[in-house]
């Protein structure tokens, strides 16, 4: 039962609920209780009524007082709270009713006849002054972003309200969402999650791997003397037993030197390695690593990407396609190499020892996924003896595409650091560089333990607009480079 203050001296509106508590449940009966004094001055009850159908159903005074005997709580809202409280908790003893609890509820929700007792699972702030519960407070939250103009979609307001169950605060997300925040300023606000430091896996010395003592050397000499934890993962998997893996790990993680610890061993018996990528620039990019690095152990590497060049803003560079034949090392796109499949060329490779597919996720891609497709299947066809391993950052559903597959899964989501994931806002795209400009200056400004600047790495979709917002960046203080 709640029992609240009204505007008439010594009169409480009075309202009855399920003896259960839940979040804004609608009251069974409601009406009011005028209160007056015994010649004694003790409180006593002159008159009370429930309302029915619009119209007061008067109840004689003993017959309230053993319904306030019979309640399982008595309710007085913090926010109106009786004024002759002390006098209505003398009543209640001599009545022998529950004594009353003045507890925060959601006024909000009283003035719908609910109750809805507030608490930090659930009181979201509003305003300076004003607290209400998380489904009035997201009503709230939706006509104040109406209010700014912003048309959501059913997605992004079921995001929003989510947030809102997060930050506890209205003023915070109408913040987040206004133009001209700056999310540097208040990082908490935008937080969607933190991706927590994975398990430590300790890795083995290059020393202790069964590959040649020159492959050893190559790696030592760019510092690379131990297993990071995806690779010393895929090794206890059996990388050297020529086990076809699927490997996801992140960005970064070391994923390509798990092949090339797999398939330089039988590049240097005879046995090409392919390595293949959906992208030119990463393609040539691994094609100049693999050249540096083991053309000092006598191997040929090739590329083949099927163009002469690739647009980098105002400069060309020129990527020529090399002959493949006398390769021991290829690296090439999955158009390039599928190419030669379908053209009858196949004998171009060789024998095959060792096949990368990077970005294996692209599987799922309405373009490339048939095509990808395709091309592993013809591999298989054309190298059904060569050891298979697909890697991925970002594939959805690890287990089920590596069962279809027939690969092994070698799956290592730690990470050495914590990794936070927030989401911010723009109206348009020139307030999204302004945000990003602030983003990367904010982290340039933090120095590491090493005492290097912190730097930040902005993706987007299309080579186009790599250079527009590298452009202005430059053009507005903030040192950028692109890469595509």
């Amino acid at each position: 039962m709640v029992l609240r203050e009204t505007k008439q001296e010594w009169t409480l509106r009075v309202e009855i609920f399920s003896d259960v508590l839940r979040d804004r449940q609608l009251a069974s009966f409601a009406g009011r209780i005028e209160f007056g004094h015994k010649q004694s001055g003790l409180l006593e009850i002159r008159k009370s009524w429930f309302v029915k159908y619009n119209k007061p159903v008067y109840i004689r005074p003993k017959n309230f007082r053993d319904i306030l005997r019979k309640a399982e709580h008595i309710i007085l809202p913090r926010q109106q709270e009786p004024s002759f409280v002390s006098q209505l908790e003398d009543y209640l003893d001599r009545i022998q009713a529950p004594a009353p609890k003045t507890v925060p509820v959601c006024e909000n929700c009283l003035r719908e006849k609910r109750l809805t007792i507030l608490s930090r699972r659930n009181a979201v702030k509003t305003s300076a002054e004003q607290v209400m519960c998380l489904a009035c407070a997201g009503k709230e939250l939706k006509l104040d972003i109406s209010s700014l103009g912003i048309d959501l979609s059913k997605r992004m307001e079921q995001y929003l309200q989510n947030r809102l169950a997060q930050t506890k605060s209205v003023p915070d997300i109408v913040k987040m969402m206004s133009p001209g925040f700056d999310p540097s300023s208040d990082p908490s606000i935008t937080k969607v999650d933190e991706l927590e430091a994975g398990e430590v896996v300790e890795g083995r010395s290059i020393d202790n791997l069964p590959i040649p003592n020159k492959l050893k050397g190559v790696l030592k000499r760019e510092d690379l003397t131990k297993l990071l934890p995806v690779q010393e993962i895929a090794v206890r998997a059996g990388l050297f037993d020529d086990t076809d893996m699927m490997i996801v790990s992140s960005t970064s993680s070391g994923k390509t030197l798990i092949g090339e610890l797999a398939g330089i061993p039988k590049a240097l018996e005879g046995k090409k390695m392919l390595y293949l990528s959906p992208l030119v620039a990463l393609t040539n990019e691994k094609y100049e690593r693999f050249k540096r690095r083991y053309r000092q152990l006598g191997l040929r590497v090739g590329i083949r990407v099927g163009m002469s060049r690739i647009e980098v803003g105002d400069e060309g560079k020129v990527i020529v396609d090399t002959d493949v034949t006398k390769a021991d090392v290829v690296s090439a796109t999955y158009e390039a190499l599928d190419l030669i499949l379908r053209s009858g060329e196949a004998n171009q490779l060789g024998d095959i020892g060792t096949i990368i597919i990077d970005e294996i996720q692209n599987l799922a891609a309405p373009e490339r996924g048939p095509e990808l497709d395709g091309l592993l299947n013809r591999l298989e066809m054309y190298a059904p003896d060569a050891q298979k391993l697909a890697l991925s950052a970002t594939v959805g559903a690890p287990s089920n595409l590596a069962e279809e597959l027939r690969l092994k899964l070698v799956e290592y989501t730690g990470r050495p650091v914590p990794l936070e994931r927030h989401l911010v806002f723009a109206t348009d795209d020139k307030d999204k560089w302004r945000i990003v400009r602030r983003l990367v200056s904010s982290e340039f400004r933090t120095t590491s333990s090493a005492g290097k600047k912190g730097q930040s790495i902005v993706f987007t979709f299309s080579r186009r607009r790599c250079h527009r917002i590298s452009d202005w960046l430059n053009e507005h203080g903030v040192s950028s480079a692109v890469y595509h």
